[in-house]
Order: structure tokens, then C-alpha cells, then sequence
């Protein structure tokens, strides 16, 4: 949540030091996260690197899911997330999605979370598309 919270350089350092985990035990851990990790590789410019880095062990849902971010596709991402159960990636995969019909699931489930910051972003985005089409 380092860059979240706009604490980009910390979140670099961060994720630098896992990849350097990673390449050393490559072949003993299967990537797994949530939809906050491929969104934090995103936002520090470091998503493509760290696919890469992720992807030499163990395939899993988790790394599909993030390989489909690294693709431009959230949407994607979130089918995935939700084959894996996690509601919690599915509502960010979709509210980073951006399209109407995400950004409604993922303000129901922001809004039955008690999530106030989610709801207030999915708020500002359907409003966004609202203007646009009017």
C-alpha cells in the first residue's frame, strides 16, 4: 500500500528486494498476490521487470492474473481473481478496469465492505462516464 499512499521510492525499494528474494529461490515459491501487487509493479514502472521475475517459478492463477494487468487488461485480470475467490482483488481488478459495468460491482462490494476510500473513487469514476456520455 507504500504507493497508495504516494510513498512511490519506498515501494520501489520494496519490490526491488523481493525480486532479488525471488531470483535466488526461483524454483521454491509460486507467485501469489493480491490485485494490489501487479497495480504497485504499475505504478512504479516496474510491472513488465517483475513479471518477468515472477514468472520463473511455479505457474499460478495469481501470476495469470498479473501477466493480464501486464497486458492492459483489468477486466481479465478480475475473471481470474474471481476464479481464485478473492473478492478483494476481484473489486480492485474491476474498479482499475474502469468500465461501467465493473466499476457498479465494485462499488456493491466497496459499499457492503465499509471501504469509504473505494467507494469514493468508484463514485468519482462512474460520475466521470456519466459526463462523458451526456
Amino acid at each position: 500500500m507504500l504507493a497508495a499512499t504516494g510513498a512511490l521510492e519506498a515501494a520501489r525499494e520494496v519490490t526491488l528486494a523481493v525480486a532479488a528474494f525471488r531470483q535466488e529461490a526461483s524454483d521454491r515459491f509460486a507467485f501469489g498476490g493480491f490485485a494490489y501487487v501487479p497495480w504497485t509493479w504499475e505504478q512504479i514502472g516496474l510491472l513488465d521487470e517483475m513479471i518477468g521475475v515472477m514468472g520463473t517459478g511455479r505457474r499460478t492463477p495469481w501470476l495469470e492474473a498479473a501477466e493480464a494487468v501486464a497486458a492492459g487488461s483489468w477486466a481479465r485480470a478480475a475473471e481470474i481473481y474471481e476464479r481464485c475467490g478473492s473478492a478483494v482483488s476481484v473489486a480492485f481488478a474491476r474498479l482499475q478496469a474502469g468500465g461501467d459495468a465493473d466499476l457498479r460491482a465494485a462499488l456493491d462490494f466497496y459499499r457492503v465492505a465499509g471501504a469509504s476510500r473505494f467507494v469514493r473513487e468508484a463514485e468519482a469514476r462512474l460520475a466521470a462516464i456519466a459526463r462523458q456520455t451526456a
